[in-house]
């Protein structure tokens, strides 16, 4: 647009030119909301739904076709994995052609084949009584530790907590898998195994937050809605949050009825309002949450950015000049946060006030902009502490599992349910972000062979 001498002029000129820019979205948002409208009267009158045609992209064959010389193979894994057994191929004893029964050696191979074996292992254990030919005291056998008062091996119940929070198995599916080797169980046998596994992991999982938050040097967060079915037969749910708390080597979940900053503050503790705290800006993780330090993530900050779309051309050229500047900020913190300098800071912090205070004349631009500059300390804090991460992707890697698992098998069914999830799904992504065999943890941690600090071996 053309400069205007007449300031007044110009100033009128720009009011308009946002109004018309408002115009449009709520045009936008009608025409949106009349065809969801349309789409749920054809429903309503149950009319067939008009043919989605999906837009095939070629890129990966137009690029094949470009180099079509470049085939993949897959690469070797052989010096990566494991060997479990070797067999040697035995060598002939009589030549085929001439008889001969001498060979010298004039190659070696060698060839890692993958293989696995799912089978039942039932034990059958038999034990007598002794009677002392002296004094006639009974000596009475014993059953293994591990199998006192079972009806299943330690294995299986180890393995089903793995399948059930690792491998996201229903119940029903678990059943039909055992059944399928020919085990003998049913669905609520399977439960109880899940509930008592629950129990015995209860020691690790209090263990694991109580030293966890002490021996972190920052804490990350994020949280989902989880809900629990209060009566099997009934339709009544209960709305729940699962929160999450960790980094990059240690995750711990905890489900709330509410979801305030008092009640996360009181899971955090001493420990844990004392670290530094990243997450986004939403509901109990603004204001509010009594921590020293709290780090907005920043790509929840140019999200906000994103989502403006101006129609008007002017205002798109400004918003791609906005976004542009967002990013190379961003940028600029992760390198500072890797090579931390007081030039580099202060260049950052010039920097910030300078994107944040400029007036483009884009109204939704500029008050997002006074928006983001009230948020300068809670922005900021990786400045003073550049060990703490400018985003809050690990959070929410962390959150997807419990999401994957309450997509598939939909809502618990009682407080026991909840603890159960909780304390599964904080051991089992502690123990891979670790790097340790979650099988082997999980078994360990139910038979008493593997202590609870085998999870908190690496820390930041």
């Amino acid at each position: 647009m053309k400069k205007i001498a007449d300031s007044k002029l110009a100033a009128q000129v720009t009011q308009l030119v946002n109004i018309v820019e408002d115009a449009l979205k709520k045009i936008n948002s009608l025409t949106h909301e009349n065809s969801e409208l349309k789409k749920e009267l054809g429903r309503l009158k149950k009319q067939a739904a008009a043919p989605k045609f999906e837009k095939k992209d070629y890129s990966a064959t137009k690029k094949m076709e470009a180099n079509p010389k470049k085939i993949w193979k897959k690469s070797t894994k052989k010096d990566s994995l494991a060997v479990d057994d070797t067999k040697t191929i035995p060598q002939p004893t009589q030549c085929s052609s001439c008889g001969g029964t001498e060979f010298k050696t004039t190659n070696h191979h060698e060839r890692v084949v993958q293989d696995i074996t799912i089978k039942r292992n039932n034990i059958l254990y038999q034990w007598t009584d002794s009677a002392c030919v002296n004094c006639g005291k009974i000596h009475k056998g014993e059953l293994p530790k591990e199998v006192r008062g079972q009806e299943f091996g330690a294995s299986l119940r180890a393995w089903t907590s793995v399948f059930k929070y690792d491998d996201r198995f229903t119940l029903p599916l678990l059943h039909r898998f055992y059944t399928g080797i020919g085990i003998r169980i049913s669905t609520g046998e399977l439960s109880h195994i899940v509930l008592t596994n629950s129990k015995k992991l209860k020691g690790a999982y209090v263990y694991l937050k109580a030293q966890g938050f002490k021996v972190s040097t920052y804490l990350q967060s994020d949280a989902t809605c989880f809900k629990r079915k209060l009566s099997r037969r009934g339709s009544k749910i209960l709305s729940q949050h699962l929160n999450f708390f960790g980094h990059k080597y240690l995750s711990i979940f905890k489900i709330t009825p509410h979801y305030n900053a008092s009640t996360v503050s009181r899971f955090l503790g001493k420990a844990g309002r004392k670290l530094p705290f990243v997450s986004d800006d939403a509901s109990c993780y603004g204001k509010l949450l009594m921590v020293l330090y709290k780090q907005l993530c920043w790509l929840h900050e140019i999200r906000h950015y994103l989502k403006l779309d101006p129609r008007l051309a002017q205002h798109k050229k400004i918003h791609e000049k906005a976004i542009g500047q967002l990013w190379e900020f961003y940028q600029q913190a992760k390198a500072y946060c890797l090579d931390p300098t007081d030039e580099a800071k202060a260049v950052l912090q010039a920097q910030f006030i300078e994107i944040f205070t400029q007036k483009t004349g884009y109204t939704a631009l500029d008050h997002q902009y006074g928006l983001t500059l009230k948020k300068i300390k809670r922005l900021l804090v990786f400045l003073d502490h550049p060990f703490v991460p400018i985003q809050n992707n690990e959070s929410e890697q962390g959150v997807r599992d419990a999401v994957m698992i309450r997509v598939i098998s939909r809502e618990t069914k009682s407080t026991a349910g909840d603890r159960s999830l909780e304390r599964h799904l904080s051991i089992i992504q502690t123990a891979k972000k670790q790097g340790l065999n979650v099988f082997d943890t999980v078994y360990g941690l139910l038979n008493d062979t593997v202590p609870p600090s085998v999870l908190l071996c690496k820390t930041v």
